[in-house]
C-alpha cells in the first residue's frame, strides 16, 4: 500500500530512492506480541488505517492477530541491499505480513519470503542466524532516529525523508526540489 507510492514515484519520475530501515517497536519480544498483548492499545486504529489504505490501493489484506518483531527481517534486508536493489524483498516482506498474515519475525519465514524473490534460502538463514548485519542495522536505525523517522516504510531522496503516510503530491514535490538542486 504505502510501498506503492514509492514505486509509483520511481516509475513516474525515474528516480532512485534509498529505503531507510527502521524498527517501530524494538521492545517487541523475539516471539512477537498477540494483538491483545500490545501495551499501546492502538491496534484497532492502526488496523482500520491499514484496511482503508489497502482498499484504496485494491490490495488484499489479512491483518494477523499478532505483531511480529521485525528485527531479523530488517537485518536480512540489509543483506538484500548489499546484493542489489532490496525493493522486491521489501515489497514481498510487506505482502507476506499484511496480505498473507505470515510471521515475518520467524527466521524460517523470512528465509522463505526471500527465496520467493530469488534469494538462496540457506544463505539468508545463515545471514539471520549469524546476525551478520546487526551492527549495520543499529547504525542505520540511529541515523533514522536522527532524521526523525517515526513510521515505515521510509525512503530518502536527495537527503529528504519520505514516509509512506503522506499524499503522493508531497513525494512529487520532493522530486521536483531534488531535480532543481541537481541542475
Amino acid at each position: 500500500m504505502e510501498l506503492d507510492r514509492f514505486e509509483q514515484l520511481r516509475a513516474d519520475h525515474n528516480v532512485e530512492l534509498e529505503f531507510v530501515p527502521f524498527e517501530l517497536h524494538p521492545e517487541i519480544p523475539p516471539q512477537g506480541w498477540k494483538s491483545e498483548e500490545n501495551p499501546y492499545g492502538y491496534t484497532t486504529h492502526v488496523e482500520e488505517y491499514i484496511e482503508r489504505l489497502a482498499k484504496q490501493a485494491g490490495l488484499p489484506l489479512n491483518v494477523p492477530d499478532f505483531i511480529p518483531n521485525t528485527r531479523l527481517a530488517l537485518e536480512a534486508t540489509k543483506y538484500a541491499k548489499e546484493k542489489g536493489d532490496p525493493a522486491s524483498v521489501i515489497r514481498r516482506v510487506f505482502e507476506a505480513y499484511f496480505a498473507e498474515g505470515r510471521d515475518i519475525g520467524d527466521p524460517e519465514v523470512v528465509a522463505d519470503v526471500f527465496s520467493e524473490v530469488g534469494y538462496d534460502r540457506e544463505e539468508v538463514l545463515a545471514v539471520i542466524n549469524q546476525r551478520r548485519y546487526a551492527h549495520q542495522l543499529d547504525h542505520d536505525i540511529e541515523d533514522a532516529l536522527a532524521m526523525g523517522i517515526e513510521m515505515t516504510p521510509a525512503a530518502q531522496i536527495c537527503n529528504r525523508l519520505l514516509t509512506g503516510a503522506k499524499p503522493y503530491q508531497i513525494f512529487e514535490e520532493a522530486v521536483s526540489e531534488c531535480v532543481r538542486h541537481e541542475t
